[in-house]
């Protein structure tokens, strides 16, 4: 939570006199496709990332006045070192990167970066009950 969440809550309201509040402002906010669906024995992070999400909705809508837009990017696994023991596919970082800049030109509100969020997003669009079956079966596997 400190990380994920009172993190980018700090770092925005020390920006509240900066030009990020207005209306050429954004600030992009990188959550996870885990703020949607839980990953077991993961329950803590994947909590702090859907609380990082509904802050990145709370300060979107806070902020819309002042013209200041806040973009949520949702990756699945990402090939760094903290990913680094999760299955394939993972996106890999510059996705992340090109996709979230590419969300503020397109005034876009949310954006998974890469195919396998893509298609997670849709899949969890269509069901989510059976993305988070395959989530704990894919752990269950591991484990």
């Amino acid at each position: 939570m400190e990380v994920n969440y009172f993190g980018p809550l700090e770092l925005t309201r020390a920006l509240k006199n900066t030009p990020v509040y207005s209306a050429s402002g954004a600030i992009v906010n990188v959550t996870s496709f885990l703020a949607l669906a839980t990953l077991p024995l993961a329950g803590t992070y994947s909590a702090s990332k859907a609380a990082a999400h509904s802050l990145s909705r709370t300060m979107r809508a806070e902020l819309k006045l002042k013209g200041t837009r806040v973009i949520a990017v949702l990756p699945v696994q990402t090939d760094t070192q903290m990913g680094a023991g999760l299955p394939e596919p993972k996106v890999q970082p510059a996705e992340v990167a090109v996709e979230s800049l590419n969300a503020i030109e397109s005034n876009l509100e949310e954006v998974f970066p890469g195919l396998p969020s893509k298609g997670a997003a849709e899949a969890f669009r269509g069901n989510p009950e059976a993305v988070q079956q395959q989530l704990s079966a894919m752990v269950h596997a591991l484990i």
